[in-house]
């Protein structure tokens, strides 16, 4: 019967605080805690959940059924969790797993902050060619790779005059007017020269019958037609399939695999250096000679 009272009271002064939110921000809470729910030994507070009644740093307009939602979801959790423990009894297994991922977040978390602290990303052309020559053997193309310019453009969208000498520059000087004329007016384009591209992935921009890649060739420069279309195109560059790319095609899986065996590296010294402090302070001892 007390008991009862004593929620009740409880429950009024609950309706009374929430109720002197309705006009105020959240910023504005009451320093009181009271418990909203119990179940099966444990209490849940009201300023656990007290950030989930707010949208816009307001108190919603249903927030009394919101809370008892939140309460009555928390406790089928906790009923249920209780259950398992009865049922399951002291497991040494979980105990062993969450030691071992609570280790694996502190880890994690110390790990990225020793990286911070030194984020050399610098690579110079010296530890490119090194690392290329170390693992080029792992790198095979499954199709060919080619840099070159394409503009597919409706014969009726183009204007020679302000195209072509876009287009016959040799200096790279117009390769932004380029670029520009292409997106109002090309219905296909590559406009960047230094860029590899994988002809499996761009193959289908060019029209089968007047394009094939096994006649084209590096310094090949030409233009192509049909009934409604012009095709414009230089190849600057091109490598076979089963032959060992360049460096360039490889640089940023390189850049990848450089910074990643950097890393691996500072923190193997930090964790050498940590060993042998603890040796020097003697707060290790390995009884197994």
């Amino acid at each position: 019967m007390l008991r009862n009272k004593a929620n009740l009271i409880c429950s009024i002064l609950l309706l009374i605080i929430l109720a002197s939110f309705n006009c105020n921000s959240k910023k504005n809470l009451v320093s009181e805690d009271i418990v909203i729910a119990e179940a099966c030994g444990k209490e849940l507070k009201y300023s656990e959940v007290a950030d989930l009644l707010y949208y816009n740093e307001s108190v919603l307009k249903d927030s009394i059924k919101t809370l008892y939602i939140i309460a009555e979801n928390w406790a089928r959790d906790v009923c249920f969790i209780e259950e398992a423990k009865q049922k399951i009894g002291d497991s040494k297994n979980i105990d062993e797993l969450v030691e071992k991922y609570r280790n694996s977040l502190y880890l994690d978390q110390y790990e990225n902050f020793i990286n911070n602290q030194k984020p050399d990303t610098s690579i110079t052309e010296e530890e490119y060619y090194k690392y290329y020559q170390e693992k080029r053997g792992e790198y095979k193309l499954d199709g060919p790779i080619i840099k070159l310019q394409y503009v597919m453009i409706k014969k009726s969208d183009l204007d020679e005059k302000i195209f072509n000498p876009l287009w016959n520059d040799e200096t790279g000087s117009q390769i932004q007017l380029l670029q520009k004329y292409c997106s109002n007016y090309a219905s296909e384009q590559i406009v960047n020269g230094d860029k590899w591209n994988k002809w499996s992935e761009i193959r289908n921009l060019f029209p089968e019958k007047i394009i094939e890649i096994n006649k084209l060739a590096k310094g090949l420069k030409r233009r192509y037609e049909d009934k409604t279309h012009y095709y414009y195109l230089k190849v600057f560059d091109l490598v076979e399939s089963n032959q060992e790319p360049p460096l360039s095609f490889v640089k940023e899986q390189a850049t990848r695999s450089i910074l990643h065996i950097r890393k691996t590296h500072l923190l193997e010294d930090k964790k050498s250096k940590i060993f042998e402090q603890a040796l020097k302070s003697k707060s290790i001892n390995i009884f197994v000679k």
